[in-house]
């Protein structure tokens, strides 16, 4: 089963949504086809993902979330949509999102507002 066309959430930059960023994940990997292990180790690099993004994030900012793919492969985007710094890739945090996935990737767009986004893809465990 396919996730289909992309599908996007957003929710404010605030620690209180990180719940809902994980039932709204594993929601998705669940109805993608996505096995128990996949789905949890997808939430948890959501949750790393949107906590190191939200140690940059303006008051008021947004995160947008993104899932594409499948069973086999699920990508996900988590975007700040204003940030005052980049997203960290040293430290424990970092480490376990590294574990976590099979690739993971920064990116930020400076400017007013720069926006910051962490980018990974989780391999089901028979393609691992």
């Amino acid at each position: 089963m396919r996730v289909g066309s992309p599908v996007e959430f957003t929710v404010p930059a605030d620690a209180g949504h990180l719940p809902v960023v994980r039932a709204i994940a594993e929601a998705i990997c669940l109805t993608a086809g996505c096995d128990l292990d996949q789905t949890a180790d997808i939430k948890l690099a959501m949750d790393e993902a949107c906590c190191n993004l939200l140690a940059g994030a303006v008051h008021g900012s947004q995160l947008v979330c993104t899932f594409e793919g499948e069973a086999a492969a699920m990508r996900v985007s988590i975007t700040s949509t204003e940030a005052t710094t980049t997203p960290v890739t040293t430290g424990f945090g970092w480490f376990v999102l590294e574990s976590l996935t099979d690739s993971v990737g920064t990116a930020h767009s400076p400017g007013t507002p720069m926006t910051a986004t962490i980018t990974f893809t989780r391999a089901g465990d028979g393609d691992r």
